[in-house]
Parts: structure tokens; sequence; C-alpha cells
């Protein structure tokens, strides 16, 4: 929903309430497609509902895949790519991140879980995303570019 004014989201109308928004195109459709599709090598086409809740900052993703191959394989990959990434903390099979949990830190936090009866892997995350979201990302991407460590001025956040 971002920070623009508009009285549908000011406080008193979105406290005590969950609504999605963006349907059926949010604004960001397209660059996730076409991030997933040069990871996939192919085109990919996603649904993509974000939901607006009364928090000072965080977000939850859920993201379902048809499940081709062993659940177990899941865990080997997560922990393959993000084994170099400071900021992402893999909770584990089973378990579903929380926002209250990474609220004013630069962590990611990744959860998975296996629906037998739909033959889906569910994936789940929580970040800030005012820290980790916004600021801490720029910090990380300005690091990388100038040769620090992508630690640096995020240990203490």
């Amino acid at each position: 929903a971002g920070r623009k004014a508009d009285l549908s989201l000011i406080f008193a109308e979105v406290n005590e309430s969950v609504r999605s928004y963006g349907l059926p195109r949010h604004r960001h459709l397209s660059e996730i497609e076409q991030e997933l599709g040069k990871a996939a090598g192919e085109k990919v086409t996603i649904s993509f509902v974000p939901h607006l809740i009364p928090v000072t900052a965080g977000i939850c993703t859920t993201i379902f895949a048809k499940l081709t191959g062993d659940f177990d394989r899941i865990d080997r990959a997560l922990r393959n790519a993000y084994r170099d990434s400071p900021f992402v903390r893999l909770r584990g099979a089973g378990i579903s991140p929380d926002t209250k949990n990474v609220t004013g830190s630069n962590y990611l936090d990744i959860g998975w879980h296996h629906d037998s009866r739909t033959g889906r892997v569910i994936i789940q995350s929580a970040e800030d995303n005012l820290g980790k979201g916004a600021a801490g990302q720029a910090i990380q991407s300005f690091n990388l570019m100038v040769g620090n460590s992508v630690t640096d001025g995020l240990q203490n956040l």
C-alpha cells in the first residue's frame, strides 16, 4: 500500500482489519515475473496478492509450488542457496516465520512446509519492509558496490 495519502489507508480505516490490495495486477508483478523468469530460464506467470495489515513494519509471503521431487531436497536447496547470506535465517521445515522476530532488523526468515494432500511445497518468509526491505537492502547493495563486507553497518540492527 506504500505511503501514499489515501483516506482508505489511514489507521482508523485499517486498524483491526486485513485486506488484499493491488488486484488483479499489483504494480510489482511485472518485475517479480521478470526476475523469476531470469532464474528459471523461461517465461514465468504467477499470481501475487499482497495484503495490508496494520503493523508498523513487516511483510510476510506465502509461496505455493508443485513439488516435483523429494521434499528433503527443499531443505538442501535452500541451505545451499543461502549459505553465504548472513542476513537470511532458515527456520526449517514445518516452521512458519513471524514478523515479530525480524522487526527492526535486517533479517529475512524463511520456513517451509509440505502439503502432501495437494502435492505442494509452501515456502514462507518474513522481513521488516523498512529495514531489510528498504534501508538495509540499500546498505547491502552499497557495500557490494564499493567492495565492503556485506554486513558493514548492519551488524547491530
